[in-house]
């Protein structure tokens, strides 16, 4: 076969694709970010495109996963394409491109006592013949004069020259420890910044931060562009270590984000990059590994352990970040391979680690991250959720953009959806997702077991008009919401593998601190998603311990308020060390129980909502 020209349309992008490639790396070569949960595999059914001209036969996994009308018209799965020399033109649809996912960023003022980095404003006189000094000479005393020691950074050095050159009058040194990292002209000391991130498996959210007042001067949030090579943490690894180029490809991927919100936040601070001096970074294991450039090969295996687990610094430059290039870049410590610096940052947020409240903490996602405990002791677990909650491996599954179904309510026997931007039904994403099934539940259409009951059964239960909704396919029992969007057996059987999971991670370490669930005095839903998810849904379908509905309450992402803190305190790092230290980790994997509790958390046992 020979090279094959491929054209993207709307933009009109063209790329050569090599023989036995795929439209999909095509569309990866192109920076076009067509999702692929299943790191194209053919599994997910999740990088439709519209190939306009192709003569190539349907493969099977395409068959599987489209309606004879839509192949007829023209959709493929990207991953399946192999273009054969003929120029194709291919067209990547609105709702298939990563789109800004609400973040859940708290924007709560942190109070600033001692940040890892400070300004200290000096006046400068330029070398003459009656004082002929270094400059570096000049500085430091003026700087002493202040109480300041500090050596200089090379970078400092170079730029001395030209800044001091027929100036007199102030500028400004940005310190961090002992070390001068850069100069400004001017007395700057009032504009101190720093950058907390929040690197996800799905979101990248971050903000600015004032170091002198502890005021968010900005916050954004995109999508990791790492999901073109799998939705989860096993599919970037398997990527990264199978391919020569995988490592670095990860690592430009989710530089490239990082930096794209970095310029999105200066404009809105109204500051410039290089401004910024001082970062913190919270994330799971395996996305700062990636980050970072490290291979993450040791998570893939037991004993699941990553190459740095304790917190550690490096330079902007070093990490290919766009601020000021000797700003620290503080990694915050992971407590395990699996669970990771996100982690830390919301024990650090929401102070369990101080409480005497027997509190559970829930990351609910791809990783779901489970911490149970109270300040004598904490333990934490990793559920392997998988990625039905951010809408992979469901049927009109999708992110949280427009057109999504993210709330679903019974009025009687009436179907009430909202739809993000308020348009018509694409699809279905994870909150919508929880409450759909927690409706159907409540209303009957759905038994304890999780079997979706057949039109005819549900007459007498759930009366004709919700029993009408009901129908058979060739692909088996739906449910419809709205706009052609439908929930699935399949979809509610990958619900339950999701809620096992989470439940059984959360009653082993109930086990392990000999509590119920009458003891827990706090569930807090903390994440991205954990800050849309419905408590009373989470309760009906008991994804969460049956507790007072006034028990539960959302943090907002705590992991990213955690870095923030980080950033205005130095001893908060130590206090993360700390954390680090006093959580217990606990394999589910190895645990004798973790099978046991799994089957029976598959059933659906819920917690009436609004009794004790």
């Amino acid at each position: 076969m020979n090279e094959t020209f491929l054209t993207f349309i709307p933009e009109n992008i063209t790329v050569k694709v090599p023989a036995g490639g795929t439209v999909l790396e095509a569309a990866r070569e192109a920076g076009l970010p067509v999702e692929a949960h299943c790191g194209g595999r053919g599994t997910c059914g999740k990088c439709r495109v519209r190939v306009h001209n192709s003569t190539q036969k349907l493969t099977s996994a395409e068959r599987q996963a489209m309606s004879r009308e839509e192949a007829s018209d023209g959709w493929r799965l990207a991953c399946q394409v192999l273009p054969d020399g003929d120029p194709l033109t291919v067209e990547v649809p609105g709702q298939n491109r990563p789109r800004l996912v609400k973040a859940g960023l708290t924007g709560a003022v942190c109070r600033a006592s001692d940040p890892p980095v400070k300004k200290v404003s000096v006046q400068m006189s330029p070398p003459d013949l009656e004082n002929p000094r270094g400059n570096w000479d000049l500085l430091q005393e003026s700087l002493a004069g202040k109480g300041v020691k500090a050596t200089p950074s090379l970078d400092v050095l170079r730029v001395l020259p030209e800044m001091l050159k027929d100036r007199r009058g102030p500028i400004t040194a940005v310190i961090c420890g002992h070390l001068m990292i850069a100069l400004e002209e001017g007395d700057n000391v009032d504009e101190l910044y720093g950058l907390a991130l929040d690197i996800g498996t799905t979101t990248v959210a971050g903000s600015i931060v004032d170091l002198r007042t502890g005021r968010e001067l900005a916050a954004a949030a995109d999508l990791n562009r790492q999901n073109q090579y799998g939705a989860d943490i096993i599919s970037r690894i398997d990527y990264s270590v199978s391919s020569p180029s995988g490592l670095g490809n990860l690592n430009s991927m989710i530089r490239n984000v990082v930096n794209g919100i970095i310029k999105k936040l200066a404009r809105q601070a109204g500051t410039r990059p290089e401004s910024i001096y001082a970062a913190a970074v919270v994330g799971n294991t395996c996305m700062l590994h990636l980050f970072a450039g490290i291979s993450p090969a040791g998570l893939s295996a037991p004993p699941f352990s990553g190459s740095v687990h304790s917190s550690y610094a490096a330079d902007a430059v070093e990490i290919g970040i766009d601020i000021s290039p000797r700003a620290p870049v503080l990694f915050l410590p992971v407590i395990s391979g699996y669970v990771g610096a996100d982690t830390v940052g919301v024990i650090l947020a929401t102070g369990m680690h101080l409480s005497k409240k027997i509190t559970l903490a829930i990351d609910i996602g791809t990783n779901g991250e489970i911490v149970l405990g109270s300040r004598n002791r904490l333990l934490a677990c990793a559920a392997a959720a998988g990625p039905a909650f951010e809408g992979a491996n469901i049927s009109a599954g999708m992110r949280a953009a427009e057109g999504a179904i993210d709330r679903v309510v019974l009025d009687g026997d009436e179907v009430v959806c909202s739809v993000i931007g308020n348009g018509k039904a694409k699809g279905i994403c994870g909150s919508g997702l929880i409450d759909a099934v927690a409706a159907m539940l409540e209303a009957g259409l759905v038994d304890p077991g999780g079997r979706l009951l057949e039109a005819d059964e549900a007459v007498s239960v759930a009366g004709p008009r919700l029993a009408s909704r009901i129908r058979q396919t060739e692909k088996g029992r739906e449910f419809m919401l709205s706009g052609g969007v439908a929930i699935t057996q399949k979809d509610i059987r990958q619900v339950q593998l999701a809620k096992g999971a989470i439940c059984a991670g959360i009653r082993i370490l109930q086990g392990k601190l000999g509590i119920g669930d009458s003891d827990i005095e706090a569930v807090l839903l903390a994440g991205s998603f954990g800050s849309y998810i419905g408590k009373d849904a989470a309760l009906r379908l008991g994804i969460i311990p049956a507790v007072p509905p006034d028990r539960v309450r959302h943090v907002g992402n705590a992991a990213h308020q955690g870095a923030k803190m980080v950033l205005l305190d130095r001893e908060v790092m130590e206090q993360a060390g700390s954390v680090r230290q006093m959580v217990e980790y606990v394999e589910l994997s190895t645990s004798e129980y973790f099978s046991e509790e799994f089957t029976e958390a598959m059933f659906f046992a819920p917690h009436p909502v609004g009794e004790n």
